[in-house]
């Protein structure tokens, strides 16, 4: 018989999991099995998540006609509702010329999530970080199974070649 390895030997191993994913849960009141989906258990924990997203110059500088994806569609009976945003320009050697705004905003809703001052950050000069915004949604901002996007309010910028991190908090919530 081999020798037996006490639990603090054990290595945790783990892989990255898509929300589509679905995870085996036994129930023991009633001794059956069934399947989970990660997303589920993300909104069932009170599901608090947090990313780093970095945009390229290209993607900024086309998204006014191309909002860009931050965090893609829960599924039908799911909503996505953004807690916080933090954001860096990470500047290269060229400011970008905007009108407008910059949005975070849910696909097909009214009014945005967060606004984020172009003459401020997106067509500064320099590198910066700006921190907290803070969601407050409207009636018409959170919709059913849609993406969360960064987009240029009026129009795509002419110029700039810097990148923008953004640092999102938000929660899927279960409809």
């Amino acid at each position: 018989m081999a020798d037996a390895l006490p639990i603090s030997g054990l290595t945790l191993k783990t892989t990255s999991a898509d929300s589509a994913d679905i995870i085996p849960i036994y129930d023991s009141l009633t001794g059956q099995t069934r399947g989970l989906m990660v997303k589920e258990l993300n909104a069932a924990a009170g599901g608090m998540q947090s990313l780093k997203f970095t945009m390229t110059s290209a993607q900024i500088l086309s998204s006014f006609t191309s909002p860009v994806v931050l965090v893609a569609a829960p599924g039908a009976g799911y909503a996505i509702q953004l807690i916080s945003a933090s954001y860096r320009l990470n500047f290269n050697t060229t400011a970008y010329i905007t009108a407008g705004n910059s949005l975070i905003k849910t696909t097909g809703a009214a009014t945005q999530q967060v606004v984020i001052s172009n003459t401020n950050f997106v067509s500064a000069g320099a590198s910066r970080f700006m921190g907290g915004a803070s969601s407050i949604p409207g009636n018409t901002s959170i919709i059913e199974n849609a993406d969360l996007t960064f987009a240029q309010s009026v129009s795509n910028p002419t110029t700039g070649d810097s990148t923008i991190d953004l640092y999102l908090t938000y929660i899927i919530i279960t409809l």
